[in-house]
């Protein structure tokens, strides 16, 4: 009886493993390319950096697709330019809102690749009064 008993428990263990074995066997990739997201560089002014109302920023954008830039500062959204280099890469330009004086803001980009992969990131700055 006993031995039926761990023959029966061997049997499903094996059923179990070969089971699972056949599920895994497939990868997680499922065959779709890994993402890729765009890259944001050389931002100015840089972080910390105490500018006035109205100043301008800029930062380079690559493996992005322009007409997905979207900017804000301080969670207002932003005009920005958009020009494309030689290089390729995507310089973005805008003005800080005038209407932001003696505050910490953040400038928040994002952007798509053209498969769809997407990223955001910012810095901080800190926008000073008309007078500094």
């Amino acid at each position: 009886m006993k031995i039926r008993a761990a023959t029966q428990q061997c049997f499903f263990v094996f059923l179990l493993l070969t089971s699972s074995a056949s599920v895994f066997g497939y990868g997680s990739s499922g065959g779709s390319k890994p993402c890729k997201p765009p890259t944001f560089s050389n931002q100015t002014p840089p972080k910390s950096s105490v500018v006035l109302p109205g100043a301008p920023f800029s930062l380079i954008v690559s493996k992005a697709r322009p007409s997905s830039i979207a900017v804000t500062v301080k969670r207002i959204p932003v005009d920005v330019s958009v020009t494309k280099q030689k290089n390729g890469q995507l310089l973005v330009e805008g003005h800080i809102p005038p209407t932001l004086r003696d505050t910490h803001a953040r400038i928040q980009v994002s952007a798509k690749t053209d498969s769809g992969c997407a990223k955001s990131d910012g810095w901080l700055i800190k926008v000073g009064g008309a007078s500094e």
